[in-house]
């Protein structure tokens, strides 16, 4: 969420950055950080999907590793 609320405030922030009369040069630059942080929120659910499985992972490595006989 927080994340989430940083990349729109800095889009609402790059509206008024034209507005202001500041170069292209630093409003390109803002594009650029304003898209890393989207990016953010898009890859959060594959590391939540990630440390989630986690555990099945482990699981399944020590039995391949310590079978246990029957």
């Amino acid at each position: 969420m927080v994340i989430a609320a940083l990349a729109a405030g800095t889009f609402f922030r790059l509206k008024g950055l034209s507005k202001e009369g500041m170069p292209e040069s630093y409003i390109q630059g803002m594009k650029t950080y304003a898209k890393a942080r989207f990016a953010m929120i898009l890859i959060l659910p594959v590391l939540v999907f990630i440390l989630g499985i986690l555990p099945l992972l482990w699981t399944i490595l020590m039995n391949f590793i310590h079978p246990h006989g029957h």
